[in-house]
């Protein structure tokens, strides 16, 4: 097998063995924050950054409408802030955030400066419990998506993505849980608005990474 000069240079060297190093007890703490909300806590001895979670034990397995409240949500403000007011404010204090549902869970998430942490999380809770947009956007979106599932049932990767997701889930499968084209349609933005904003009545999780 040939290998060029470099190759050769780079595998010739000494590499010094790297032990792993393993989490401790010491290095987290669980906090009982309230009734039935733990904090997962550790300290960030490095710099001055943060990161913040809540998780909710729902997800999309539970409730398929969630993916697209997570696409409303990103381009939604809040009663107090248009959404383009809100982008200049999450970089004014150089923060950013975001919510993704997954399978069984669902995640607001923030990483920023920790100088910026508390006016960070009022205003991730600001948006999660008052979130505004307008009709025109959810519009959008639901055109997005029906153009997209038109896509995948003309690509090749995407029929070969869908029969896998069916022979292994069978009617769990992902595709067969999406919402059909006349359930779309009938969507508002209070409803949707409406399901994010119920997820933090639900069981949580909080992690935070910081000083």
């Amino acid at each position: 097998t040939l290998t060029s000069a470099f190759a050769e240079d780079l595998l010739s060297r000494e590499v010094t063995a790297i032990e792993p190093v393993y989490i401790a007890d010491d290095d987290y703490q669980i906090i009982p924050y309230a009734d039935g909300v733990d904090l997962y806590y550790s300290r960030n001895p490095i710099n001055d950054l943060f990161t913040f979670s809540i998780t909710v034990d729902k997800g999309r397995i539970h409730e398929e409408r969630l993916g697209l409240a997570a696409l409303l949500l990103d381009k939604s403000g809040t009663v107090l802030l248009a959404p383009d007011e809100l982008s200049k404010q999450w970089y004014r204090i150089g923060s950013d955030f975001s919510f993704r549902p997954a399978a069984n869970s669902s995640t607001f998430s923030l990483s920023g400066l920790d100088a910026n942490f508390e006016r960070s999380v009022a205003l991730m809770m600001q948006l999660a419990q008052h979130p505004k947009a307008e009709a025109s956007a959810l519009s959008e979106l639901i055109q997005i998506t029906l153009k997209n599932r038109d896509d995948t049932t003309k690509d090749p990767q995407g029929i070969f993505r869908m029969l896998y997701s069916y022979s292994r889930l069978g009617e769990m499968s992902t595709y067969r849980r999406l919402l059909p084209a006349a359930e779309l349609a009938k969507l508002t933005v209070a409803d949707l608005h409406d399901l994010v904003e119920s997820l933090l009545g639900y069981k949580q999780r909080i992690y935070y990474v910081g000083s």
